[in-house]
């Protein structure tokens, strides 16, 4: 009998020995792959995010870049925005855009367009979107090919935008203002 007794508590000890190492080790390696799939995928969702910013700035100095457009900034033409930036525009580019803003040099709004890509429905552009437009905001540009790009933490929500000077297609000359594109 105390052979048995003796043969059980030593079972028993060294099962709750191996169950707390192996408990231990198991955890510690699940907490670091826990850990590398965490790095992963915000490592991915960051080059998501980069590569849609990137294709808005693209895009907006594809826009803002032009010889009509700078022209527009000193005429003002009805006719060349309603043909620029006409309803499908903001879903026919593939960047979901839910606003267009063009200003002068001042902050100083020309232009501004907004819909609900989702609905297809006009809305108007944020206040606190317009509130950026300045010279140490969004209308921040260094030279003439300097975006402003980025997230913008608005009331309603992140908002990514990029912001373009408006030049000549050759992008010369003095810039006349911006153009600010952003999706919601």
């Amino acid at each position: 009998r105390k052979t048995f007794v003796l043969t059980a508590g030593i079972l028993l000890c060294l099962l709750v020995v191996t169950f707390a190492i192996s408990r231990v080790l198991i955890l510690r390696r699940f907490a670091d792959l826990e850990d590398s799939q965490v790095m992963l995928n915000t490592r991915r969702a960051r080059n998501a995010l980069h590569r849609e910013l990137d294709q808005m700035s693209r895009v907006a100095l594809d826009y803002s870049a032009w010889d009509d457009m700078y022209a527009w900034m000193g005429r003002r033409d009805p006719d060349f925005l309603r043909s620029t930036f006409p309803e499908n525009s903001f879903d026919a580019t593939s960047l979901r855009l839910n606003a267009v803003v063009l200003a002068d040099l001042h902050g100083i709004v020309l232009f501004q367009k907004g819909i609900d890509y989702h609905s297809r429905v006009p809305m108007p552009v944020p206040a606190s979107l317009l509130s950026h437009l300045t010279v140490d905001g969004l209308m921040n540009h260094p030279d003439s090919y300097s975006p402003v790009v980025g997230l913008l933490r608005l009331p309603d929500g992140p908002w990514m935008v990029a912001a373009a000077p408006v030049t000549t297609s050759d992008q010369q000359g003095p810039m006349s203002g911006s153009l600010v594109m952003a999706r919601q």
